[in-house]
């Protein structure tokens, strides 16, 4: 019996040491993080403000890190395989996301997926920019209002950019023809690949109204091509001084192009701290502030938690939309 007692505990003691081991071991990764280069997902291909304001954060966060952090372009597919991507990747923090409302709200929005976007690591957000509404020079329309009253009296003689449901240029739109009391199947609808197509267009006066990010508009609006109504969301841009915020306008578009760090489910509490710490560290610094604004972004520092809920929410919202819409 006493023979038969001591192999128990000689068992029960090999086993606790054991999980000791594993334990310090997963411990010891977690607290070396990072450990390894990071990647660093970007929905986008190479070259937009999308893709330099998300190598401007790698850059950044790299420094603060202490470890290589890699821009990954994984463009197309609506940004379904870059989120994928990440989505399958060990919660180790080496695979994050350069998150946005198309690779998350935009997403809670639509049909199925391959992957539950709200199941996964939310972290802080970084950035915000305004989307413009803006029409040709030439245009009769001076304000958000003139164009609003123009669309519910002929409704079918205003021709929209159209980059064909899913984009955030396009949710945009919905929000702006949702608070104008306007039926998106009332206006004529001008199919378009992408914004910056959309911009020239709206230029050469072939658009009555052109919506999109801020960097294919400036240099049109710089050469008085270009008439910009309003700003999405509810802050002026320096870089567009005559524009007033849509809520300045009177017609409130709660909808702006932010960024954030993403990645997949089960990241790690202490991983989860250190990349809010070294996030919170770089929107802090000025030098990062004027980097990205090269590319017409602005540091807004939201938490973990804030981010989450601000996305959930934002989901919930571009839902209602899209369904209001037939969509």
């Amino acid at each position: 019996m006493a023979e038969r007692f001591i192999l128990f505990r000689a068992g029960q003691l090999m086993m606790a040491i054991t999980a000791l081991a594993i334990g310090t071991s997963m411990a010891s990764a977690q607290s070396d993080y990072p450990s390894e280069p990071i990647e660093l997902v970007v929905p986008f291909a190479p070259g937009g403000a999308g893709d330099g304001s998300g190598r401007v954060m790698a850059q950044f966060l790299g420094e603060e890190l202490g470890q290589q952090v890699n821009v990954i372009n994984m463009a197309g597919g609506n940004t379904i395989p870059a989120v994928l991507h990440v989505m399958n990747a060990a919660p180790d923090g080496h695979t994050l996301l350069w998150d946005g409302p198309a690779t998350s709200s935009i997403q809670m929005s639509v049909g199925e997926l391959p992957y539950d976007p709200t199941a996964r690591y939310f972290g802080p957000r970084v950035n915000d920019s305004p989307y413009y509404l803006a029409v040709p020079s030439n245009s009769p329309y001076q304000t958000l209002d003139d164009l609003v009253q123009a669309m519910k009296a002929n409704p079918t003689e205003i021709d929209i950019a159209w980059l064909g449901g899913v984009s955030m240029t396009d949710t945009v739109l919905l929000s702006f023809l949702s608070v104008a009391g306007v039926n998106l199947s009332d206006v004529t609808l001008v199919p378009f690949t992408g914004s910056g197509p959309a911009a020239t267009a709206l230029a050469g006066g072939h658009l009555d109204l052109a919506i999109g990010a801020i960097p294919a508009v400036v240099p049109l609006y710089q050469a008085g091509s270009v008439r910009v109504l309003a700003l999405a969301g509810d802050q002026r841009f320096d870089v567009l001084p005559d524009a007033p915020s849509s809520k300045e306008a009177g017609y409130f578009i709660p909808l702006t192009g932010w960024n954030a760090i993403g990645g997949p489910p089960g990241m790690p509490d202490d991983i989860a701290a250190r990349i809010d710490e070294a996030v919170k560290k770089v929107t802090d610094d000025p030098e990062f502030a004027a980097a990205i604004e090269m590319f017409s972004y602005l540091p807004l520092y939201m938490t973990p938690e804030q981010n989450r809920e601000e996305i959930l929410k934002e989901g919930e919202e571009l839902s209602e939309i899209r369904a209001a819409a037939n969509l």
